[in-house]
């Protein structure tokens, strides 16, 4: 999976395109069953909210998809692209690029050819990512602790006191659990990472 972050090679303003011209941003490399299982098993874990937003894109691009490219796979995502004359469109899609639903992306008016809408909506796909990686270390520790004895009246204050405490924590750690599972550098790629120095580049241009 990539990212504006992980696009180190070439940037996604030098990205290649497919036939369709849609362009191709995917650049982290696995090699070996140890990388590709690690992989596999972050996409096990964001299984549930992947199959809603597959149902979810799925359905706008059978019902309002733009005629000869509805539907496709590119940079290891389910996408749909809006017709322009559709209802959406012309209404209360008109004023948006792209919106993402775990691996899955439903893009506007003719926005599917824009790299730097690609690079902004990977970027969700890993934000997703970690979230769903956080969330199943959450459930995990939680079913632990009660496995432990402890009852559900100081589990429950105990796990708001955390959220309070060390959430920030989670998120960092989880970020680089879900970029190591990726395939990337723990550090370097992780979506927090990645952004931080996205927003430095930004400042600095501006």
């Amino acid at each position: 999976m990539s990212s504006l972050g992980s696009a180190r090679c070439c940037g996604w303003n030098a990205a290649p395109v497919d036939a369709e011209g849609i362009p191709q941003l995917t650049i982290v490399h696995r090699s070996g069953a140890w990388a590709w299982g690690r992989y596999v098993f972050l996409r096990l874990l964001c299984l549930p909210m992947d199959l809603v937003g597959f149902l979810i894109v799925l359905t706008v691009g059978l019902a309002w998809g733009k005629k000869g490219n509805k539907v496709g796979w590119d940079n290891r995502v389910f996408w749909a692209q809006i017709d322009d004359d559709s209802w959406p469109a012309k209404t209360w899609y008109r004023r948006w690029g792209a919106t993402t639903f775990a691996h899955n992306i439903m893009f506007g008016r003719s926005q599917i050819d824009r790299p730097d809408l690609w690079a902004h909506e990977l970027t969700h796909v890993e934000q997703y990512e970690a979230e769903a990686v956080q969330a199943t270390g959450l459930v995990f520790a939680g079913w632990g602790l009660w496995q432990l004895g402890l009852s559900l009246d100081v589990l429950f204050p105990s796990f708001l006191l955390f959220l309070c405490a060390f959430n920030g924590l989670s998120v960092f750690a989880a970020g680089m659990l879900t970029a190591w599972l990726r395939g990337e550098d723990p550090y370097t790629g992780s979506h927090l990472e990645e952004s931080a120095r996205a927003r430095v580049e930004t400042d600095l241009k501006a």
